[in-house]
């Protein structure tokens, strides 16, 4: 199934290759306003590409994320981190069900 026949009910289906998300992480650690930024806030902070995919986020997110998910949590979108039970209810994932308006607006 090529990507142009996802269905999607919010956000668009595509994502950034993993090979780019790895770019992008490169580019933030190198970039230490942007670190202290993400920290600087109070609560979970998340920073996402154009895709909605996660490629930083500050420390106090990981108590969001799931133990076993947190290895692979980079390039996922914010839903898919955090276990949302809409998250896969698509083959897009995250931001493309029909429950994903109450997150995507």
């Amino acid at each position: 199934m090529s990507i142009e026949t996802v269905e999607t009910y919010f956000a668009s289906p595509f994502r950034t290759a993993d090979e780019n998300i790895e770019l992008e992480r490169q580019i933030i650690r190198r970039n230490p306003t942007v670190i202290e930024l993400l920290e600087g806030f109070p609560d979970l902070a998340l920073l996402l590409n154009q895709n909605r995919q996660l490629v930083a986020f500050n420390a106090k997110a990981v108590a969001y994320v799931p133990e076993e998910l947190r290895a692979g949590v980079y390039g996922m979108r914010p839903g898919e981190a955090v276990d949302c039970i809409h998250a896969h209810e698509m083959p897009a994932g995250c931001g493309t069900s029909k429950f994903c308006v109450e997150c995507v607006q």
